[in-house]
């Protein structure tokens, strides 16, 4: 299937959407900070990239915006436990490919990253 970046600061939240990813056949490299993700990214090209709205190093938006060339051919999903309405129009701004509030519902998140990696 593909490879999926995800960043995801609460470690039992990140354990669960790993076995959701791993168990529909992606490749889940993991992390909990966007200096994770920058490493990664030195790397590495994800088919897609699934990131906690705020890390304990900065925001995702944030990180988006500086890092949206190497980003241009990956599906960048924002999780978030806390909806707004300003997050989810920063997220059609960005143009990301979805937009999922915590907890992840697996069938919501396969749905989503099939879309996005037709």
């Amino acid at each position: 299937m593909a490879s999926v970046l995800l960043i995801e600061r609460d470690k039992l939240q990140r354990w669960a959407v790993t076995q959701i990813l791993e168990s529909a056949g992606h490749e889940v490299y993991g992390g909990d900070t966007l200096a994770d993700a920058r490493a990664y990214l030195d790397n590495f090209q994800p088919a897609a990239l699934l990131i906690d709205r705020a890390l304990p190093d900065g925001l995702a938006f944030d990180f988006i915006r500086q890092h949206r060339v190497e980003l241009n051919d990956t599906a960048i999903v924002l999780m978030t436990a806390v909806e707004q309405v300003s997050e989810a129009a920063d997220a059609l701004r960005l143009q990301l490919a979805g937009y999922l509030r915590k907890p992840v519902s697996a069938e919501r998140l396969q749905a989503l990253l099939d879309r996005s990696l037709e």
